[in-house]
């Protein structure tokens, strides 16, 4: 057992040593801290090795759900050695069964999210039965239903989370000792990133549906040539089961975009049964709503370029980007009314920060059934005794203290989070004065606003302008 925690605890280091020195120079000793927990997790891990006999695989799957769960008495390096004993299988299992190309993923990586995880597992999981490893990845989905990291930076591979598994300990590591660095910000910065991959990348049955429409393709052309060599025109049976197949595969995947903010929110810590640390949300939301304004650069200045000559003065083209859809249809008819068929094109009908945001998180639709668990995704925590951005006093209380405390946060680690996303504009490729956005909290409370309170009738026009911002 000695021998073993020692193994668990230098691997955990090595793994940590990645993430934390070259940015920091420091390395959180915590994450080697074990117990028996973890090592039992671990040692259940080494049966499954793809090089072992299936009854091997078999076994492990049985002795699962007698183990104690990875919960609040289990330590951070109990999780994450439990996390890189899966990824190591993955990986062995890629090389022998033949699967996953790390350059055909899809997927976004960053944060703790390994390129090789996201490639090799998909393929396993979608050609499990061509492969020879359907018993494998059986028996690895009963420990990977039970890892709390795997489960929280995977979300858009593993589909929905137990709730016998606790994500909030997670973001909570505590302190462990007064002597010893903190590095809460750090951790907490890895898992944020990771969540912003997840909610980037496509929803679980993408390759499903990839796979699926290769075969409906190879069982069109089939029966093409069969029907030129024999004369007999029809399709065939195999098509009609291909696209059987497909439809169905693409009807989960709708069900999985539907799901997908429920699954995030319970990943932050938003729901109340398994409570996080709220300057995860916090990271996670400021991190998203800037790699997502980034990215929308282009279309922002190429609608910047065509309003500009007929912006009024008094209003500010950062406002009109996060504007709700209600916000830019006031202005539109106001502009109309002033200067009729002279009036500008502006933002169409919904703005183009609001639907790049709409847009990621649910890429082909948007109804009411989603938008309480989006207006709950997209609220920020609280951090204060009163609404709106907390004070910056509130953390020398006890209050804000514990706060911190259960973060891994000082004082003055937690101020600088809160102020990044309350006070920090976001830059935007426009000419100066525009030059530099709202704030995260400020654009979210926009956004939030059009999302928690619009009419039947509205919500399903702002569902069709997310997809596509119309020019009017």
């Amino acid at each position: 057992m000695v021998a073993c925690h020692a193994w668990l605890g230098a691997r955990n280091l090595e793994a940590a040593a990645r993430w934390f020195s070259p940015l920091w120079q420091s390395c959180p000793v915590e994450l080697a801290r074990l117990t028996g927990r973890g090592v039992l997790w671990s040692t259940l891990a080494s049966r499954l090795d793809p090089y072992r006999r299936p009854a091997d695989w078999k076994h492990a799957a049985r002795l699962a759900p007698g183990l104690p769960p990875l919960d609040q008495e289990a330590t951070l390096g109990d999780c994450l050695a439990l996390h890189l004993a899966l990824e190591r299988l993955v990986e062995l299992a890629g090389q022998r069964f033949g699967a996953g190309l790390p350059e055909g993923s899809e997927r976004c990586g960053g944060g703790l999210r390994s390129p090789g995880f996201l490639s090799r597992h998909p393929d396993l999981l979608v050609r499990s039965r061509s492969l020879g490893c359907a018993g494998w990845m059986e028996a690895l989905a009963h420990l990977v239903a039970r890892s709390p990291l795997t489960l929280a930076i995977y979300p858009d591979l593993l589909g929905p989370v137990g709730p016998e598994v606790l994500l909030g300990p997670l973001s909570t590591p505590g302190r462990q000792g007064r002597s010893q660095t903190r590095w809460g910000d750090r951790w907490l910065a890895l898992l944020a990133r990771s969540v912003v991959g997840a909610i980037l990348s496509p929803p679980p049955a993408h390759e499903k549906v990839l796979h699926l429409e290769q075969e409906l393709q190879g069982a069109l052309n089939r029966a093409a040539r069969r029907s030129r060599r024999n004369d007999e025109p029809g399709a065939g049976p195999l098509v009609a089961r291909a696209e059987a197949a497909l439809l169905q595969a693409r009807e989960e995947m709708a069900r999985q975009r539907r799901e997908r903010v429920a699954i995030l929110a319970r990943v932050l810590g938003r729901d109340p049964r398994d409570p996080g640390s709220p300057f995860l949300a916090l990271r996670t939301l400021d991190m998203l709503l800037r790699s997502l304004l980034a990215s929308a650069g282009m279309n922002m200045r190429a609608q910047w370029l065509r309003a500009e000559p007929g912006l009024p003065q008094e209003t500010l083209a950062r406002d009109l980007l996060f504007a709700s859809p209600a916000e830019v249809s006031a202005l539109l008819q106001r502009l109309r009314a002033e200067r009729g068929a002279q009036a500008p094109a502006l933002f169409g009908t919904s703005g183009a920060g609001f639907s790049a945001v709409v847009e990621a998180l649910f890429p082909e639709r948007w109804g009411p059934e989603e938008r309480e668990s989006l207006a709950r995704l997209l609220t920020p925590p609280p951090l204060g005794p009163h609404p709106g951005p907390p004070p910056r006093e509130f953390f020398d209380s006890p209050e804000g203290i514990e706060l911190a405390e259960q973060a891994d946060l000082d004082p003055q680690a937690a101020r600088r989070l809160v102020d990044r996303f309350y006070r920090a504009e976001v830059p935007l490729p426009l000419s100066a004065p525009h030059d530099s956005s709202l704030s995260p909290g400020e654009i979210l409370a926009r956004i939030h606003r059009t999302v928690a309170s619009p009419g039947p009738r509205a919500s399903h026009a702002q569902g069709d302008s997310a997809r596509k911002p119309q020019e009017d």
